[in-house]
């Protein structure tokens, strides 16, 4: 997202004269006021607006806005300020505490706000991403959709809002639009596919699919904080998390973090697994990648890379093995002699 266009900050909120402050969250521009812009005021609106009812006792213009450094802030246009733009470099923002009076205020208030501010950050984001994929949604998109969910034999229920598919990942029932039809080779990297022994029309191919919640969808592409680990003598897959700062995190269009899913099997109907040469390479980049960030221990993972390409060469022996049948069974049909011992 271009500078211009960011319409969020990172900040932690602390009460005055305290040094223990929030975890980082991000707040975002209120889409009420599409013209407004996105400064110091609305900043303070958006922050107080998020972090109800902890603030309920201190207007907006009250709240104190500062750097990293402790610099308070008077004036700031959010898109052009460094601070706030990443979770490492948030805003700090600061209220006076509350009175000691008794209010309304539940007990362990702190553990209910970080649950609060997860689910709704998680839904902002659902929200975000449903109106892009809304935008981009071709005819081949609703077609690609349904041959999934026939392909996989995917439940359906009847929710509040209408009809609710199940996330194959979650196994929980989630709106159609929070539902994605995701690619596990995206249509931005179709021109790979030859190298896969595929050709470009397989982009679309129901094994080239899965039905998975948003949330998933979101950390899946590029490789980096999530795959599916093939287990070969099981014959299983198992949803793994290779970023732990993402297990508390709730999965946006469901009311499940990535850590409940971590290592849990993911299963498909009997002889309708996707293409397993893309899992594997999508796995090995995203293991590569988390061993970059040093999300996880390289004497850990070790084995699992080999067994990554183990499988990855077994199936290039296997190929080529098909090919030289199949020559020689063309090599037959043209002498006349196929079907001869």
């Amino acid at each position: 997202m271009a500078a211009q266009d960011r319409n969020f900050a990172w900040v932690v909120v602390q009460a005055e004269g305290t040094d223990v402050p929030s975890k980082a969250s991000r707040v975002w521009k209120s889409s009420q006021y599409p013209d407004r812009s996105f400064d110091i005021d609305a900043l303070k609106d958006a922050v107080k607006a998020k972090f109800a009812p902890l603030l309920d006792h201190v207007p907006a213009p009250n709240l104190k806005v500062y750097a990293a450094n402790q610099e308070q802030i008077e004036d700031l246009l959010v898109h052009q300020a460094p601070a706030g733009a990443t979770r490492d470099n948030p805003l700090v923002v600061k209220y006076p505490p509350p009175s000691t009076a008794k209010t309304n205020v539940p007990e362990h208030l702190e553990e209910v706000l970080l649950f609060m501010r997860d689910k709704q950050e998680a839904e902002q984001e659902a929200s975000m991403y449903t109106d892009k994929q809304t935008m981009r949604e071709t005819a081949s998109q609703h077609n690609f959709k349904e041959e999934l969910i026939s392909h996989y034999q995917v439940c359906k229920q009847q929710g509040k809002g209408g009809e609710e598919l199940e996330c194959m990942v979650t196994k929980q029932f989630v709106p159609p639009d929070k539902c994605i039809a995701g690619h596990l080779l995206p249509h931005s990297n179709r021109t790979f596919l030859p190298s896969y022994g595929l050709s470009h029309l397989a982009i679309n191919d129901v094994r080239n699919g899965i039905l998975w919640a948003i949330g998933i969808e979101q950390k899946f592409h590029p490789p980096k904080e999530i795959c599916l680990l093939y287990d070969p003598f099981a014959s299983t897959w198992k949803f793994t998390v290779l970023n732990p700062l993402l297990r508390d995190k709730i999965i946006a269009g469901t009311n499940k973090t990535f850590g409940e899913l971590h290592l849990q099997p993911v299963q498909f109907p009997h002889g309708k697994s996707p293409w397993k040469r893309i899992l594997w390479v999508h796995a090995k980049l995203s293991i590569e990648n988390a061993l970059l960030n040093k999300w996880i221990e390289a004497t850990e993972w070790e084995g699992e890379i080999e067994k990554i390409a183990d499988l990855l060469r077994l199936r290039r022996e296997q190929k080529r093995g098909e090919e030289s049948d199949a020559a020689v069974t063309k090599w037959l049909e043209s002498t006349g002699k196929a079907g001869v011992p």
